[in-house]
């Protein structure tokens, strides 16, 4: 049972300059739909994925009233009751389902050994989630040291060392093979993409 249920906590969002309209509107209900006394933050003061997610986790434990952390990367679009469903669980450390948006748009869940995970078969333990849509209770970090995030050289994969570390110091790691959350990319219609046989326009010399 989750005793946070109702209680306060922080909607993250790590962002930059600008952000989709899809996104926006998949997020507006997230908040209004968060426990009375709950704080909203648009991060954009940090440079970098892990200095955002610090950032969040450093703001959590400085605010007591706060039980709980929804980090929400701003070019996701999560289900407004992406937050229920996570803390329903009743577990510290809940991932939902993101993807890559790039080729070959693999979800960013690491399985346990040989572990074959279904979308849809529930909650199901994980060496490592994607940190796109996290949902943190505040028991799980109260004690870390700092850095909680921490990327490689091609700063990257701050997610896996969070999960890493959660587990080493005797937490699980979980991912709700049901919450499925969008990650939205952009792409560009030009004749090279995508593939639809159109002629090529001749060039005068």
């Amino acid at each position: 049972m989750n005793t946070d249920l109702g209680k306060p906590g922080l909607v993250w969002l790590p962002c930059q300059e600008v952000m989709y309209v899809e996104c926006v509107r998949a997020l507006l209900p997230v908040a209004a739909t968060a426990p009375v006394g709950s704080v909203v933050r648009f991060e954009s003061d940090h440079c970098t994925l892990a200095a955002k997610r610090n950032a969040a986790v450093a703001s959590l434990l400085a605010t007591p009233t706060l039980k709980w952390l929804l980090m929400v990367d701003s070019d996701m679009v999560p289900p407004p009751d992406v937050l229920q469903r996570l803390q329903r669980h009743g577990e510290a450390i809940v991932g939902a389902v993101c993807f890559q948006r790039k080729p070959p748009y693999a979800a960013c869940v690491h399985p346990k050994g040989d572990q074959r995970l279904v979308l849809g078969a529930g909650l199901a333990e994980v060496e490592a989630v994607g940190t796109g849509c996290l949902y943190i209770r505040r028991r799980a970090v109260e004690g870390w040291p700092h850095p909680w995030f921490m990327a490689d050289k091609d700063d990257v994969r701050e997610d896996i060392y969070f999960c890493h570390t959660a587990r080493t110091l005797g937490w699980r790691v979980y991912v709700d093979t049901g919450c499925v959350v969008g990650h939205v990319h952009p792409m560009a219609v030009t004749d090279q993409w995508p593939a639809r046989g159109l002629p090529r326009a001749e060039v005068a010399a």
